[in-house]
């Protein structure tokens, strides 16, 4: 890969360095030669799992080796794609080696011979001495004082200086191999599987620092490539379906939710404001941090055994699930607690809050308040309602019994889909969240970047009109209302 990498790159870097034309010619020469470019070192891995059928002549002739691209699970292609669009969305770059490795490596070692810029260096050829110091480092290595006397004077250096070369050289070595020693005793830890974005990153230096946004141009490319790559067929949602059984304790689960929005993250999404700003939920979606609370270990501990209570109550077998993806929206998903026969649906919520109330109390808590003394009918306006709505519109399911648990037993509530209510409360909100603000920062990340999430038109409108609200200069603004096509 990184050798059909740089053979692309050199390519087309001589067809422009060759080029003769006008300057409007070469422009739009160039302008050509990137996109080649980059439509190349997309191809990448699919040349390296023996997919030729987007290769060219100049980089292959082909293979009879077979293709083993078609056959790798769909989420290995999207993070293959994902790391080669790294790659192809710098084409403009490359066509024209415009890179700083090299200038950052050998700055780092005059600011070491040169002492930073704490003394001042710039008399008597003090500072261009060093800088020479560093360039025969840089070139030679820990040796170079040897290599440097013997090309100097034609005469073996002293004993002493080949002495402390050689201890330089030894420690140099020591510490590579110490560090390869603990890379391979730390190799087995788990990987964790957020990406977590430091809040103490430096915004001008280091891995996390300032970066210019790709083009307009290339952002809504790889929005529209991304969203068809989360895209999936019937069979394929089966598959995924499978594959992601054991939900929480499965890798694969974890992968397939990681670029989609899920069933427990609609209401957040569906009822915020317009004004508000997208920066800290597009954090927590896309950068969660790992945590636990003694909530979500009652949960973990006892939703188990209210299955177990309602399978026994109501006479069925509870199937268990792993993650639904959206026939029609691929960036959407849900995860049931468990399925019952063809169409139902199981969501289990064991509140610690109520652990010691009755089932029917505890119910009630999630319930419209005008119907409190009631039977418990789940509020219209709780993040459950929401969660339960999307996963029966996704899971193409009819109903869903609600449970909750406590520890004197389970109540009972059914929930029956509302494609109304999904086409008018939470369906436009979803796409516009995710397209605007979501997908954005999956395809250019600027949180990791030390950035702000981009703005969509519409939030900072929202965001001004609400503040001259608040000064008084204009009424308060509304939530766009969508209307039916």
């Amino acid at each position: 890969m990184k050798n059909g990498a740089r053979k692309a790159v050199s390519h087309y870097a001589k067809i422009l360095r060759d080029f003769n034309g006008s300057t409007q010619d070469l422009k739009k020469e160039k302008a050509r030669l990137i996109q080649e470019l980059a439509s190349d070192l997309r191809n990448g891995p699919l040349h390296v799992f023996g997919s030729h059928n987007g290769c060219k002549s100049y980089f292959c002739n082909g293979s009879k080796r077979d293709n083993l691209y078609d056959g790798l699970p769909k989420i290995q292609q999207v993070k293959l794609m994902s790391a080669a669009n790294i790659i192809a969305d710098k084409a403009d770059r490359l066509i024209t080696d415009d890179t700083s490795n090299l200038a950052e490596a050998i700055m780092s070692l005059v600011a070491k011979f040169s002492g930073g810029k704490q003394i001042n260096r710039c008399q008597k050829g003090s500072y261009e001495h060093r800088c020479q110091g560093a360039g025969l480092h840089f070139q030679l290595g820990p040796e170079w004082h040897v290599k440097a006397s013997k090309a100097v004077t034609c005469t073996s250096p002293a004993a002493t200086l080949k002495k402390y070369s050689q201890k330089r050289l030894d420690m140099k070595r020591h510490t590579m191999s110490r560090k390869r020693r603990l890379f391979e005793e730390c190799g087995h830890r788990e990987l964790r599987y957020s990406n977590h974005v430091s809040s103490n990153s430096a915004p001008h230096y280091g891995p996390t620092c300032q970066k210019p946004d790709i083009s307009a141009a290339i952002l809504s490319a790889n929005t529209e490539r991304q969203l068809k790559d989360l895209h999936v067929e019937e069979g394929h949602q089966a598959s995924i379906e499978e594959e992601t059984l054991g939900q929480a304790s499965s890798h694969e689960w974890h992968e397939q939710r990681r670029l989609r929005l899920t069933a427990s993250n609609f209401h957040a999404v569906c009822t915020r404001k317009d004004s508000t700003p997208c920066d800290a939920l597009v954090k927590r979606l896309l950068y969660p941090k790992s945590f636990s609370t003694s909530a979500t270990e009652h949960g973990k501990q006892h939703e188990r055994v209210a299955l177990q209570l309602y399978a026994t109550e109501k006479g069925t077998v509870v199937h268990p699930c792993g993650l639904f993806v959206d026939l029609k929206d691929g960036y959407l998903a849900a995860s049931p607690d468990g399925l019952v026969g063809t169409d139902r649906i199981v969501e289990v919520k064991c509140p610690l809050k109520y652990k010691e109330q009755e089932p029917l109390e505890a119910a009630r808590n999630f319930s419209e308040k005008k119907r409190r003394d009631g039977a418990p009918v789940l509020s219209r306006s709780h993040s459950y309602f929401y969660q339960v709505r999307g996963q029966l519109h996704i899971t193409g399911r009819i109903i869903c019994d609600f449970v909750v648990y406590t520890t004197k037993g389970i109540h009972v509530q059914e929930v029956r889909r509302d494609d109304a209510f999904w086409r008018t409360k939470m369906e436009p909100f979803l796409l516009r969240f995710y397209k605007d603000c979501v997908l954005p920062e999956i395809v250019d990340f600027r949180l990791a970047r030390s950035m702000a999430v981009r703005r969509p038109e519409w939030n900072r409108l929202a965001t001004e009109a609400k503040e001259k609200s608040e000064n008084g200069e204009a009424p308060k603004a509304k939530r766009a209302k969508y209307k039916k096509d």
